[in-house]
């Protein structure tokens, strides 16, 4: 497993953390997401041999929100 902490961009409330929550989640692999609305941070641990971290930014990225 791998953990990594992340600066999440263009959130502007707790709802925004949820759906970036929601969303990675969701992704075969990812293990657990903590997002941290009012530090802009989300730190995702996941199986780096079943997802990689390219996909779960673009995932992340579709639903118009952006890590690094």
């Amino acid at each position: 497993m791998t953990t990594i902490k992340y600066s999440v961009k263009g959130m502007t409330c707790n709802g925004c953390a949820g759906t970036v929550t929601n969303i990675v989640k969701m992704q075969k692999g990812v293990d657990s997401i903590k997002v941290q609305y009012p530090e802009n941070t989300a730190e995702v641990t996941f199986d780096e041999t079943q997802i990689s971290e390219t996909k779960i930014k673009e995932v992340v990225q579709l639903m118009g929100y952006g890590l690094e």
